[in-house]
């Protein structure tokens, strides 16, 4: 069981997909401007919201709490918005 999705030039790598404990994210091109990152359900509720300073490669969002199912982490810099599907198993 996977979710894969194809990006060559994204700045959002998430991993690993399916994730139980926890969502690793990497982030490319940060190198002079921070950015937030989103987390939203399958129903689009936001769960909870982060930031990433400038500079920043990686960052981890504790899954332990969520209930099983299909997440959306979304990147926010500047006027550009990366989306990337994560599904959570316990």
């Amino acid at each position: 069981l996977s979710v894969e999705e194809n990006k060559t030039n994204s700045s959002l790598f998430v991993y690993p997909n399916p994730a139980t404990e926890s969502i690793n994210i990497k982030l490319k091109g940060l190198a002079t401007k921070g950015c937030e990152l989103l987390l939203y359900n399958n129903l689009g509720m936001e769960i909870n919201r982060y930031q990433a300073e400038a500079g920043q490669t990686k960052t981890t969002i504790d899954t332990k709490n969520l209930k099983a199912g299909v997440y959306y982490v979304v990147l926010k810099s500047g006027i550009d918005i990366e989306t990337s599907k994560v599904l959570v198993v316990k």
